[in-house]
């Protein structure tokens, strides 16, 4: 389940318009707080350029503060 906020779908907007070409997916340990995998904001059916994931996952051993 994800989050489906305001600050989601502004982001998805931003993407669809900006059409990035790299994008970093930073992760937490908590899944619910992640965004959805892969290119989310695209539709399947666009002809957009390909676009390169980089994904970060966060550390299991972190401090919590």
């Amino acid at each position: 389940m994800y989050n489906s906020g305001t600050g989601l779908h502004v982001l998805t907007e931003m993407l669809k318009y900006v059409s990035p070409t790299h994008v970093i997916r930073v992760s937490t340990t908590v899944e619910h707080k992640n965004l959805p995998c892969g290119t989310f904001w695209m539709n399947k059916f666009d002809e957009s350029p390909p676009v390169n994931l980089f994904k970060i996952r966060a550390a299991h051993n972190s401090p919590r503060r």
